[in-house]
């Protein structure tokens, strides 16, 4: 079976799609070459990966961290 990264090269290689885009899942963001995150619509040819973006990933990190300690689990 392909990896993940041989799956992604041949999908970016494909003439149907334009590209392969990391896109955030929780609030839709996609990173630009420049390490940004922004707010850009995506055509139905863009493959996309889903991921977190680095605001999304602090927050839920936050999110989970205090629910550890009101569990009386200490934080990871």
């Amino acid at each position: 079976m392909p990896s993940l990264d041989e799956l992604l090269r041949f999908a970016a290689d494909e003439p149907d799609w334009t590209q392969v885009v990391h896109r955030c899942a929780w609030c839709g963001r996609v990173a630009t070459g420049g390490g940004k995150w922004v707010m850009r619509p995506l055509d139905l040819s863009t493959a996309t990966t889903d991921g977190m973006c680095p605001p999304c990933g602090r927050r839920n990190l936050a999110q989970v961290a205090r629910r550890q300690l009101r569990r009386g689990r200490p934080a990871a």
